[in-house]
């Protein structure tokens, strides 16, 4: 143990025989000797939540990870420490906590003389405690385990003395480094002590507030469940197509705007583009989520949720009209906005401790993504900060005082403020839409036309080739058999050109242009379902009127070509009209 040279500070030789004793296990990389403590590491002993005492001061840790859960075993100049993970504890509490963390301590002096290494695996030992009680060391190996079996037997048998310790054996080179590194052991200690305390409270402060995590556990379970009843129904699990996500309520701007489909805008939010998508945005909200659900309440977080879901997919639709957007990045970034501006309100409120870890948490992850996001072309960024924005203000007008004061004004206020934020979002939706619409290219407009009226067109187009011509009609007509087989097919037939004008009787377009082309398509359906009416008016009556006549079958093709030629024409006119396609010459010059 090296340290600065500085006034060695007063000790006792208690204090100087425990760390010469521990001084032994620095050879070991698992082992970290005071003050010189890994941030990382110092952090997961915290978990243990140490009642140290005043004259206690902390003097190793050590690492004893496995299974990807990682622990430190705790020395000090008293006690040993340390947690184990209580499957069965997480198993009750569900997602009240990332993982149940149960701490145990014991005094040196009722560490038995006896201690002991028993192997319990390949990468795992106990040093048997005495009382029933063993201290597990995963990953170490024998040898750890064998230097601190014998660091305990050392130091135990010395507690249970409960006489200071003759120091006459040890290096006084030795002696002197650990007087002149105390005081940077005792300011850790003081540190660790003090955070812990802050935790400590900050534990409570959370419990209390907001006792049970509800929120979170169901948004991650409708996530996932949305996810599971999909690919039950057909959608590739790992890269589902366009069409797949747009039939389900994928977020699309153009949908949205000229087809008036703002469901898309929250039904986005629960849906994703395959299995790696749900699982980083469901790890992301299972950490994140239970911290912000205890802050701002159970309700105040599903508000927040969802307003700033809606408002990331607001701002895609806005940015990125043409694009295909789906996932719950949009909300869980709007969740990490209402942690900041809670650590920006109560920076006062919250000790230095834990604020200055929380903020520097939250600014990474943001940077990060964001960076991230700069660097992948396919995640949408425009989702991610318009929910980090609108999640920002929600949470600005929606945080409660802390630690929390429980009063009906404060209640109401809230519920008044959470409403005014769902209207906000709601008008920034209503105008977002309106903005789009007029500043939507008019590609993108008759785009999404053709994309509505493709089917309807292909449908005609199978119906008006099983059409019978006249020829063929006056042929079958002339046998009953015939005639009764021509009349179910010509039936069958009116049917679907009935039902294909109810398709195109939905389309929808706000551009007037594409609502005259909209028009010529109904008009040469309607001409159709006349012709299909008249093939089965002359199958009843053999009245020739019903082929030559006005109203007869050739006037029904007639008017089908007209209206055929009619699309065409308009639909030519419109993009020649915006500079889509060059322009016809003209003939008269």
């Amino acid at each position: 143990m090296n340290g600065p040279d500085e006034t060695p500070r007063p000790t006792t030789a208690w204090e100087t025989f425990v760390l010469a004793s521990c001084a032994r296990l620095a050879q070991f990389p698992q082992v970290h000797l005071a003050p010189k403590f890994p941030p990382g590491r110092l952090n997961l002993a915290l978990r243990a939540q140490l009642p140290l005492m005043e004259n206690e001061l902390l003097v190793a840790l050590i690492d004893s990870d496995a299974g990807g859960f990682q622990n430190e075993i705790i020395l000090t100049t008293s006690r040993l420490y340390w947690s184990e993970r209580d499957l069965a504890d997480a198993g009750r509490n569900g997602l009240k906590s990332s993982v149940a963390i149960r701490a145990y301590g014991v005094d040196y002096a009722l560490i038995p003389q006896g201690a002991c290494v028993v192997p319990s695996g390949e990468q795992s030992v106990q040093i048997a405690l005495g009382s029933g009680q063993s201290l597990p060391l995963q990953g170490g190996g024998r040898e750890l385990a064998e230097a601190l079996a014998g660091y305990l037997r050392t130091v135990g048998d010395a507690a249970r003395k409960g006489v200071e310790p003759a120091l006459d054996g040890l290096d006084p080179g030795l002696v002197r480094r650990i007087a002149l590194v105390l005081p940077k052991v005792a300011e850790v200690t003081r540190r660790m002590r003090t955070l812990n305390r802050d935790l400590n409270t900050f534990r409570r402060d959370l419990m209390a507030a907001t006792p049970h995590v509800v929120v979170t556990p169901l948004l991650l379970a409708a996530c996932i469940l949305v996810f599971v009843v999909m690919v039950m129904r057909g959608v590739d699990p790992f890269l589902p197509s366009a069409q797949q996500l747009l039939s389900w309520g994928a977020n699309d701007g153009a949908r949205v705007v000229l087809r008036h489909e703002a469901w898309r805008l929250p039904a986005s939010v629960f849906i994703h583009g395959g299995l790696i998508h749900l699982a980083v945005n469901m790890w992301c909200l299972f950490n994140i989520g239970p911290l912000v659900e205890r802050l701002f309440g159970n309700v105040v977080t599903a508000v927040l949720y969802l307003a700033a879901g809606v408002g990331g997919a607001i701002a895609s639709m806005a940015a990125l009209p043409g694009r295909v957007s789906v996932g719950a990045s949009g909300a869980i970034f709007g969740l990490l906005g209402a942690l900041l501006a809670f650590l920006l309100i109560n920076r006062r409120s919250v000790p230095a401790t834990v604020l200055s870890p929380l903020r520097s948490s939250a600014l990474s992850f943001v940077v990060f993504n964001t960076l991230f996001a700069a660097a992948v072309p396919n995640i949408d960024q425009w989702a991610h900060m318009g929910g980090l924005v609108t999640g920002f203000l929600g949470g600005l007008v929606l945080i409660r005082p802390w630690p929390v004061i429980r009063s009906r004004w404060l209640t109401l206020r809230r519920l008044t403020l959470g409403l005014a934020l769902v209207g906000a979002v709601l008008g920034a939706g209503f105008a977002a839409v309106r903005w789009t619409e007029r500043t939507l290219p008019p590609l993108a407009r008759l785009d999404d036309f053709m994309d509505q009226a493709a089917p309807a067109i292909d449908e005609f187009n199978a119906v008006s080739q099983a059409l019978p011509r006249v020829a063929e009609l006056e042929a079958q007509s002339k046998s009953a058999a015939t005639r009764q087989d021509l009349s179910q097919t010509l039936r069958k037939l009116q049917a679907r050109a009935a039902a294909n004008r109810g398709r195109l009787g939905r389309i929808v377009t706000p551009d007037p242009s594409l609502q005259s082309i909209c028009q010529a398509l109904i008009a040469g359906q309607t001409a159709q379902i006349a012709t299909l009416a008249a093939e089965l008016e002359y199958l009843e009556t053999r009245t020739p009127e019903c082929l030559t006549g006005p109203s007869g079958v050739r006037a029904g093709l007639a008017a089908m070509m007209r209206a055929g030629h009619d699309f065409q024409n308009r639909q030519r006119a419109f993009l020649e009209t915006h500079g889509l396609v060059a322009r016809s010459p003209d003939p008269g010059r």
